[in-house]
């Protein structure tokens, strides 16, 4: 042992050893500011001073003492896998307690092999006589012995008003769902299961990943509830708590937010890391609107504010069928405009509704407002003069600042028509007061997206000079936007809250199936019709634009290292569909150095029957170089990389991918992609403003026949990326952007540079959910969330940010009101 003892207090301190040690005695990343410091000094002496601090007493030892682990996220996980290479290859221990630290990924059991080692013990001066440190000892024996009962872990994401959401799962059996218990101040409220599907829990963890939850609890939290717990229902134990505090009623957080960040300079990096969490925090899920429209107002971004131009507007009321009171409330709400240049026009008015608006004009004329702007259409009468044109049904009110947004949006000039998101009001009572709901918070422009469904809305803004639109039917309005964005113009969105309806706006059945074919009638090769989606995921009166393939030939590639029990049913799904496609398959089976037997029969099958050509690869696996290979042998017209854990479920899907990738705009096309039990995969990826999961998968965990909000997962649409796990592309194209990075994103991260340099080159990227398909997800590799494979994963995620987070992380088809923190498009934040 005295030979042990002297090579421990050898050697210089590196940073690597701060760093560990750091990790290792306080669960936290290492102060920058005190590496140099540490340096100076030798092993031995940083271990006392590690494990003797204040810091080490406080975090770890206390609740050891107690009998419960350390209180901290970090010592809540396991003990990573760097700290244990670090412990086993520079802590002074034996030699069988340094196999045994690696091994050990259980906080508790690590500590106690550590603490028990009698060099350690030696080295470090521990002793259980000194304070703390019996109760600890027992505390740590204690753990470890019922390991089962604390290995279960949760945590609370968003608690809502009636009801709380996170995760909760058994360490030693994250296979086996959980049953919890909801408790708020003291009292149980409800239990269930911690069983729904967390994609990004199976990557952190492994297992199948079903471990979420979402439990109601009533009207407990509405009636003043705040401390809620989450517990275990078989031992009883705490597993986690949190406390719901209703938000702020104004956004005065933020400045005293701001003024902290300037004074405290030196604690800048911990709160960047806490301020998504607080902003998570201020959020509110999505059916909650009333609540976050009452807290944080309209919050209309100041830049979108008109700039140095005074443009003319006409604002162009339609009546038809509108009640006195609506055309009142419609009419008042022009008046309150902060944007004063304006004439209303107000349509479709029947004798009654004259009447009640001359009444109106008298009335507004006592009290000295500008009656002489407010007219009644009169078809023989003069034309307004004006530069822009706002088209708006009187079932609704504007927000006070909406010309002023809609000005400064045409400072471009170039923009033909603009929209911008809204909501609706409760019917009855006066729109000033009523309450609203049911936001529609729309992406960016998305002419594919409009061709099946008129998601602009009914309020729009036109140049003057273009035809705006004369009738109330919104579906009119989208109309006249579809034919300006056929015609190569520009169409913008303004991302404000501009428009409040009293009641949704009426869908006709075909009627916008019969506008969009009509507008792409002079093209052959489209077909519009109802949309009729395979998994009965409905969106009412949608189109399906059907395009007729122009390729020959499809190569279908597929990447594989033996995974017989994978590859064989995804290439028979291919083969068995091929038949019901127009484009001829050409299959390629790029074949990684398999050494079963079975599976090299397979393949030599395939190749003897001319179902499938195969490739040989040799080396170190890299997905991106085996595929920029294989495409130099491919012979169609249009590629799809496709994995070998994937099972086709779209009969038509090989025509539906080459129509669409074979558009001259267009680049990438993704598909829907479902887990094996029928919820959803990817339906396409999000971008977020932050390094650390820059993009996630969207629809992850969802019904099949959910459409996803505002229909994204059952309408094509624009997306920032789409994945690699099934993804076409025309040839021609896919050769002139260079193929996949196979230098820099070996691995993982291909598929995404790929999309986003076809994008900064002007070309789309489709998700497509008429394509559909099965995924085991890196079932074949393993899920990159350990040694080598998390490194690569998170050099790769570092590296896609460095390149294009400032460019996408901005995601324009995410909108920006959406919480980047929670899962797409179920949490509201304020705005800054």
């Amino acid at each position: 042992m005295e030979n042990e003892i002297q090579q421990a207090q050898s050697g210089a301190v590196s940073r690597e050893d701060v760093e560990g040690l750091y990790g290792l005695a306080l669960g936290r990343p290492a102060d920058k500011a005190a590496i140099d410091g540490f340096m100076a000094h030798d092993l031995p002496f940083l271990l006392t001073v590690f494990f003797e601090g204040p810091e080490f007493r406080d975090r770890v030892l206390t609740p050891l003492s107690e009998r419960r682990p350390p209180d901290t996220d970090f010592y809540a996980g396991d003990v990573p896998e760097p700290v244990r290479r670090w412990a086993r290859s520079r802590m002074p221990v034996s030699a069988d307690a340094a196999v045994a630290l690696e091994a050990l990924d259980y906080w508790p059991a690590f500590y106690l092999t550590l603490f028990n080692d009698p060099v350690f013990q030696q080295v470090v001066g521990l002793s259980a006589t000194r304070p703390f440190w019996p109760e600890a000892w027992e505390g740590l024996t204690y753990l470890v012995e019922n390991a089962s009962q604390f290995r279960r872990q949760a945590q609370i994401e968003n608690i809502g008003w009636d009801w709380v959401e996170g995760w909760a799962m058994d360490r030693g059996a994250p296979d086996q769902p959980l049953r919890i218990e909801v408790w708020i101040d003291g009292r149980f409220v409800s239990a269930g299961q911690a069983d729904l599907v967390r994609r990004e829990l199976q990557d952190r963890f492994g297992g199948e990943g079903r471990a979420g939850f979402r439990l109601p609890v009533g009207d407990r939290l509405a009636a003043g509830g705040r401390f809620v717990e989450i517990r275990d229902a078989e031992f009883g134990r705490r597993l986690t708590a949190g406390e719901h505090a209703a938000p702020p009623s104004n956004p005065e957080s933020y400045e005293a937010l701001a003024l902290e960040l300037r004074n405290l300079r030196d604690a800048l990096e911990r709160i960047q890391t806490a301020l998504p969490q607080v902003v998570t925090r201020l959020s509110y899920p999505l059916q909650d609107y009333a609540r976050y429209a009452e807290t944080y107002g309209r919050t209309t971004d100041a830049g979108l504010l008109a700039g140095n131009g005074r443009p003319r507007f006409l604002v162009r009321l339609h009546a038809e069928g509108a009640e006195a009171f609506e055309v009142e409330d419609a009419v008042m709400a022009i008046l309150a405009q902060t944007y004063d240049d304006w004439t209303l026009e107000v349509r479709g008015l029947d004798e009654h509704g004259r009447q009640h608006l001359h009444s109106l004009r008298t009335r507004l004329a006592w009290t000295g407002r500008p009656v002489e702007r407010i007219v009644a259409f009169d078809p023989e009468g003069p034309v307004a003069e004006f530069d822009l044109c706002l088209s708006l049904p009187a079932g609704g009110v504007l927000a006070p600042e909406a010309l002023a947004v809609f000005a400064g949006v045409f400072a471009d000039p170039e923009v033909a028509a603009a929209y911008a998101d809204g909501d609706h009001l409760e019917p009855g009572g006066e729109a000033t007061t009523a309450q609203r709901h049911t936001p529609l918070l729309r992406p960016a422009f998305d002419l594919d997206l409009l061709c099946q469904t008129p998601y602009v809305g009914d309020c729009i803004a036109f140049r003057g000079g273009d035809d705006a639109p004369l009738s109330l039917n919104a579906e009119v309005s989208a109309a006249a936007v579809l034919g300006l964005a056929l015609e190569g113009r520009r169409i913008a969105h303004a991302p404000a809250i501009l428009f409040s309806a009293r009641q949704a706006a009426a869908t006709d059945g075909g009627a916008w199936v019969e506008r969009v074919g009509a507008a792409l009638a002079s093209d052959a090769a489209v077909s519009v019709t109802p949309a009729d989606d395979l998994f009965g995921a409905t969106v009412a009166g949608a189109a399906r634009v059907k395009r007729r393939p122009i390729s020959k030939t499809v190569s279908v590639i597929v990447p594989t290292r033996n995974a017989l029990d994978l590859l064989k049913p995804c290439l028979d799904s291919v083969l068995a569909a091929a038949a019901d496609n127009r484009t001829e398959l050409d299959l390629i089976v790029i074949d990684h150095e398999s050494d079963d037997r079975a599976t090299q029969a397979y393949l030599a099958e395939l190749s003897a029957g001319g179902q499938a050509r195969i490739v040989r690869y040799e080396g170190r696996f890299n997905f991106a170089l085996m595929n920029n290979l294989a495409v130099e042998q491919a012979r169609g017209e249009v590629l799809v990389f496709l994995n070998n854990d994937t099972v086709v479920i779209s009969r038509d899907w090989q025509d539906e991918m080459a129509s669409q990738a074979e558009r001259p705009d267009v680049a990438c096309v993704g598909a829907r992609l479902l887990y094996a039990d029928g919820t959803i995969q990817h339906a396409g990826f999000v971008a977020r403003e932050r390094e650390a999961n820059f993009l996630i998968h969207d629809g992850v965990g969802a019904a099949s026949n959910d459409p996803g909000y505002l229909g994204r997962h059952a309408l094509l649409h624009r997306t920032v990326a789409v994945t690699g796990a099934c993804l076409a592309m025309e040839t021609k194209k896919f050769k002139a952007l260079g193929g996949f990075d196979a230098a820099h994103f070996p691995v993982e991260g291909n598929d995404v540079d790929l999309c986003m340099r076809a994008q900064s080159q002007g070309l789309k990227v489709l998700y497509d959910p008429y394509v559909a398909l099965y995924h085991l997800e890196s079932k074949t590799r393993g899920f990159s969330r350990e040694g080598e494979k998390l490194k690569v994963a998170e050099a790769s995620g570092r590296l896609l940010w460095s390149r294009w987070g400032q460019k996408f992380g901005a995601d324009p088809f995410y909108n920006h009101r959406f919480d980047r923190e929670a899962r797409p498009f179920t949490r509201l934040r304020p705005l800054p």
